[in-house]
């Protein structure tokens, strides 16, 4: 009666031992990380990138003001106006108001959608020069994983595998 009992655990025992000696010599994985902002901040490849980056969008936020403030003198001229002229004229005028608005809110989103690209494309370019110094660390040291920092969501990482400061070395 004890010998079916004794069997089931030693067949049980042999695949708990059988898998615990599979995790303990399957390899141990080391992540490291990069992050890119940083190297964007405090690279001369980078900050060069950036100011390139600001340039557009300053050229991009004074098109926005400019044109704001055509709508806003636009709008304060028919107010002043609104009492002198016809119910027709009036209606016309707030119409193309209304118009310009619309135009201002459509460029605030094509301002927004393509400084977003160029940020995106910032990042790109870095990550495209970042590549090779980081496969050549990553290899060296044995890094299986490299992760970027910010666009992995990565919320906290060992500063002991931080590659961010060999990287910018190289760059």
């Amino acid at each position: 009666m004890h010998r079916p009992l004794s069997i089931a655990f030693l067949g049980l025992s042999m695949v708990v031992f059988g898998m615990v000696g599979a995790d303990a010599a399957a390899p141990a994985a080391k992540v490291g990380f990069v992050d890119l902002q940083t190297t964007i901040d405090k690279t001369k490849v980078g900050r060069k990138a950036k100011k390139n980056f600001d340039a557009a969008v300053k050229k991009k936020q004074a098109e926005f003001k400019k044109k704001e403030n055509k709508l806003k003198q636009t709008s304060a001229e028919l107010q002043k106006k609104a009492n002198s002229l016809s119910p027709d004229e009036r209606r016309k005028r707030q119409g193309e108001l209304e118009k310009q608005y619309v135009e201002l809110q459509e460029m605030y989103v094509k301002i927004q959608r393509d400084l977003a690209q160029q940020q995106a494309k910032l990042l790109d370019s870095i990550f495209t020069k970042a590549a090779p110094h980081i496969k050549a660390i990553a290899e060296r040291d044995g890094y299986t994983i490299v992760f970027e920092k910010t666009q992995s969501a990565l919320l906290w990482g060992d500063p002991g595998v931080d590659l961010t400061a060999e990287v910018n070395k190289k760059l």
